[in-house]
């Protein structure tokens, strides 16, 4: 029997039409065994427009005749990403076709820290408006050409990155179009690393940073690499440029405790821990 599998995506002001497709998605799922993905899936998103239908509300970040770089609403920009990913995994799953992702990335990777490699680096992100944006410090760049700087100027150079520098990857999330990669990142700062601490000289100092890094790619080009998330107040206790008494911030434990989430107490930064203690949790 040919199932043939339907994705809707509505804005959540659409009811009776999410109503009535629910109620449809529900019928047709009846006797389809578990192990198999649904005929119709029915997703909503708040605050977009039923008509037009949101999709067609936004266009390319970037107008690449005049240059300049287009607002987009962050409730449009967030379904306008999901419904993108979520309708790439139906289409890959049942037609194709299937990039290796995880040994792009591997490859990518490797030319960052490995070969320190900026001519490789950045071709791999040989997409329309590639960008990378280290959330914490707001480095990276927009475009071929702010990357390629960034890249060979303040990323792969042996004075930029330690070279010990050290990733210890903790798990892996592989989708339809990203990979996300929870790390350590383990380094002595023994240079000017300008996209973590920018204008903070050498301490010499041990660091471990947590790290959650988000790739994303179209078709086998990586489109960002990666938006990266880590713990800044941590990184600042480490050095010792923040004080980390009477504040909810912790050093090199932050790190530790997501390689050994049971080394570790839990809520040791919360006071009002033990005022719980032996009250009734049902």
């Amino acid at each position: 029997m040919i199932i043939y599998r339907t994705i809707f995506h509505l804005s959540a002001k659409q009811e009776a039409l999410h109503a009535s497709l629910i109620e449809l998605a529900e019928k047709k799922a009846a006797g389809i065994p578990t192990s198999k993905p649904p005929p119709v899936t029915v997703f909503t998103y708040p605050l977009v427009s039923a008509s037009p239908p949101f999709p067609f509300e936004a266009g390319p970040p970037i107008d690449h005749a005049s240059g300049k770089i287009r607002t987009i609403a962050p409730h449009l920009r967030s379904a306008n990403n999901l419904s993108y990913t979520r309708t790439l995994a139906l289409l890959r799953r049942e037609l194709g076709p299937h990039f290796p992702l995880e040994k792009l990335w591997e490859k990518h990777a490797c030319y960052e820290f490995e070969e320190r490699d900026a001519l490789s680096t950045v071709p791999g992100l040989q997409v329309s408006t590639p960008y990378v944006n280290h959330v914490a410090t707001m480095t990276g760049g927009v475009g071929y050409e702010e990357l390629a700087r960034f890249y060979k100027y303040h990323f792969v150079k042996e004075d930029v990155t330690p070279p010990d520098t050290e990733l210890i990857t903790i798990s892996r999330t592989i989708g339809a179009d990203r990979i996300i990669d929870e790390m350590i990142f383990k380094c002595t700062h023994t240079t000017e690393i300008d996209y973590f601490l920018p204008g903070i000289k050498p301490t010499g100092k041990r660091l471990e940073i947590a790290l959650v890094g988000v790739v994303a790619f179209r078709g086998d080009k990586l489109t960002f690499e990666t938006r990266s998330y880590w713990d800044q107040a941590s990184l600042l206790v480490q050095l010792g440029l923040l004080d980390p008494k009477g504040l909810p911030v912790a050093g090199a434990e932050v790190g530790h405790k997501v390689v050994d989430p049971f080394g570790l107490p839990s809520n040791t930064l919360l006071a009002r821990w033990k005022e719980s203690e032996g009250k009734p949790i049902d």
